[in-house]
């Protein structure tokens, strides 16, 4: 099933997968959101592939609020695949940091976030884990 919804400037199109399983899509462009529910109960798996700036930071948005909703423990965001990330992604991680219980990046990191964290001096606001395996996650 496909359902539309409006966030911001633009229509974000997700489609609902079998398992509880979740695809977040950008309008235009490769950004993704993969959602997974994970062994541990009150937590949420969020997989991000792609470019994000301003036009794609919407499915973020979208996937993000679901998963603070739906997660009383944690939400991990596997940002290993980003190839992109500007200050509108950076934003959404922010507001998310916010708002939800315990947000945690999973990596590895790749460079360009890495300098965008560096940058703004915002690494010290996020929990990371080097990869899926340090932090508990199949």
């Amino acid at each position: 099933m496909v359902t539309n919804d409006r966030f911001g400037h633009g229509v974000v199109p997700h489609t609902f997968l079998a398992s509880g399983r979740r695809l977040y899509r950008a309008p235009r462009g490769q950004a993704r959101i993969g959602w997974e529910e994970p062994a541990s109960p009150g937590t949420v798996l969020l997989t991000a592939s792609g470019e994000f700036d301003s036009e794609c930071a919407g499915c973020l948005r979208k996937a993000l609020a679901d998963a603070g909703r739906a997660a009383n423990v944690c939400t991990f965001l596997d940002v290993s695949h980003v190839t992109f990330g500007d200050s509108s992604f950076l934003y959404e991680l922010l507001t998310a940091h916010g708002s939800h219980a315990r947000l945690v990046l999973v990596g590895p990191l790749p460079s360009q976030l890495g300098r965008l964290f560096e940058i703004t001096g915002t690494q010290r606001l996020f929990h990371f884990a080097p990869d899926r395996a340090d932090a508990g996650l199949p």
